[in-house]
């Protein structure tokens, strides 16, 4: 264990920054592996077969983003370990409430904009974390991160588009029936 001496702020910043970036990457995994608890739930509770493969695809790609992480851990040589992460809590939390609460297309609307919420914070956050690797001049980890980083925007970019037949279907419920009732005739 390394001591700082508060009176040199130069070791304060270079241990406190060490400590932010570890922190973040815990989040990140954190939130990956709450997401990868939260998405057979929501797949369960979407009505949309778009969605449901949309979702399971993202399962999948899920797997993969966390053992690539481990890899990232394993390269700084740095413990695996999760930190809990605020602000995609209060997003888990917000989809299962919406989950139990709202009914019909209404429902699948809400599970789009919620992982669409959690996508958008890791996203910013793979970005720093990246240039914080590039910055530390270890591109192997910065490399595996950018990966990371393409998959996650691949996935917004997925529910993004399907978020506009989603948004149409739940706003407008009358027309999705009728849509439904011709497309099986």
């Amino acid at each position: 264990m390394q001591i700082v001496s508060y009176n040199n702020p130069e070791e304060k910043s270079g241990s406190d920054f060490k400590q932010f970036f570890n922190n973040e990457l815990r989040k990140i995994l954190w939130s990956e592996m709450r997401m990868q608890e939260l998405t057979p739930f929501l797949i369960k509770q979407s009505l949309s077969e778009d969605l449901v493969k949309e979702l399971s695809l993202f399962f999948l790609r899920m797997e993969k983003e966390i053992i690539e992480l481990e890899e990232v851990f394993s390269l700084l040589e740095l413990r695996m370990e999760e930190m809990e992460c605020d602000i995609t809590k209060g997003f888990f939390d917000a989809a299962m409430l919406t989950s139990c609460t709202t009914r019909g297309k209404v429902r699948d609307a809400a599970i789009v904009l919620i992982i669409q919420k959690v996508i958008s914070f890791q996203v910013v956050s793979l970005r720093t974390i990246s240039m914080y690797l590039r910055r530390m001049k270890m591109p192997d980890a910065a490399q595996i991160v950018e990966g990371i980083l393409a998959e996650k925007k691949k996935s917004d970019k997925a529910l993004y588009n399907l978020s506009a037949y989603i948004n149409y279907a739940s706003m407008s419920p009358q027309i999705y029936k009728q849509e439904i009732l011709e497309a099986e005739y």
